[in-house]
């Protein structure tokens, strides 16, 4: 069963409301800059459309596939594939092949052609010029290695010829016979190109509002992370209770809980250290005197206690040294040592800040009070 302090001690050590609270302006100057950056994505993004060839040939695996599709697709990003798609659509070679994609669709024989224009129907009249232009001249690379072949089979006929007639027909029949070996072997292994798909406009984008509210809250959500991440180390308290979060081994009192401490310490304690956080040691006399009178109330002598102030004094047990100071190791050290010393350090909700008593956090003992200095507290 959790014990109170264990109840109220947060994991991240921190108020998540308060640290949210206290960094709000990050959220929102990101959520902003989300926002305006989905706008502007929205408003600028232009329409695409893609063409789906097939690369069709004798290839026994998936490492020779590859090499043939990308050998295809040095041969669609070539110059005259851009020239004739240029001139059937009315553009020009450069601008087209800026906005032209060629890929190979994974694990297949597939070849995508994605061009990005300024309407769908110009970037499906373009996609369409590459495909059909990439198709027409893969053919004719294809006729013209048949017409290479046939035309050095026919040079060998009709060089070399024998005298005598019958090896003459043999020779001519076998050269024959060769020409159709060859060239279906050349069929077989040349990379022929099948258009799969006609060109097609993309799905449709988001409208630039549709992008700006999704970049407003992805930025929002970015804010709120990075504003969670300062305030775990950064920022001014906010309120008691994020006190008790904050620090869960030191006792937070308010000046009336404060006296109730002293009148439970009055016999026990020898020394009590009035320690300064992020002010001047000198500030913090009237929270000593006030301590010292506590102290005589109760029937103690404090050392450097001024006797001409008019304070009744009960029967003294001991002495009792009363010292401001800033808080440092050698403070807490001299508390962790003496158990008869008390740690009382003045906080002001709203103006002492987190990094001021981050260091020393984890050495906060039982008898280390945290005063809650009257500056808009929040008791909530």
């Amino acid at each position: 069963m959790d014990t109170p302090i264990e109840a109220q001690y947060d994991p991240w050590g921190r108020s998540v409301l308060n640290a949210l609270r206290r960094w709000i302006i990050v959220p929102i100057a990101i959520g902003l800059v989300g926002g305006a950056a989905g706008l502007v994505a929205g408003s600028t993004a232009k329409p695409s459309a893609e063409a789906l060839l097939r690369v069709e040939s004798s290839a026994a695996d998936g490492a020779a596939m590859k090499i043939v599709q990308e050998s295809t697709m040095l041969e669609l990003d070539t110059a005259p594939i851009y020239n004739a798609g240029a001139e059937a659509t009315g553009t020009t070679p450069a601008d087209l092949r800026a906005r032209t994609q060629i890929a190979a669709v994974p694990d297949s024989q597939l070849i995508s052609v994605t061009v990005t224009a300024g309407t769908a129907e110009q970037a499906i009249a373009e996609a369409d010029a590459i495909a059909d232009t990439g198709i027409e001249i893969n053919e004719a690379r294809i006729d013209g290695e048949l017409d290479q072949v046939t035309k050095s089979t026919r040079k060998l006929i009709k060089n070399n010829k024998l005298s005598d007639k019958s090896a003459e027909q043999s020779r001519v029949s076998r050269l024959g016979d060769t020409l159709g070996q060859n060239q279906s072997n050349l069929v077989v292994g040349s990379r022929n190109l099948v258009l799969l798909h006609s060109a097609e406009a993309a799905s449709l984008l988001p409208s630039p509002l549709l992008l700006g509210a999704l970049g407003l809250v992805g930025g929002g959500l970015l804010g709120a992370v990075i504003a969670l991440l300062l305030g775990a180390r950064r920022g001014s308290i906010q309120s008691v209770r994020e006190m008790h979060q904050l620090y869960p081994n030191a006792s937070v009192v308010d000046r009336l809980d404060l006296e109730t401490v002293i009148s439970l310490e009055s016999e026990n304690a020898s020394v009590v250290y009035i320690a300064a956080v992020g002010q001047d040691p000198h500030e913090l006399e009237p929270i000593a005197d006030a301590v010292r009178t506590q102290f005589l109330a109760h029937g103690r002598e404090v050392d450097g206690y001024d006797p001409h102030r008019n304070v009744k004094v009960a029967e003294r047990v001991g002495h009792l040294q009363v010292i401001t100071t800033t808080l440092s190791d050698t403070v807490l050290r001299r508390v962790q040592r003496d158990s008869s010393s008390l740690l009382i350090i003045p906080v002001k909700p709203k103006v002492t800040r987190m990094e001021q008593l981050e260091a020393f956090a984890p050495r906060l003992t039982d008898r280390t009070y945290l005063l809650v200095e009257p500056v808009a507290p929040d008791w909530d």
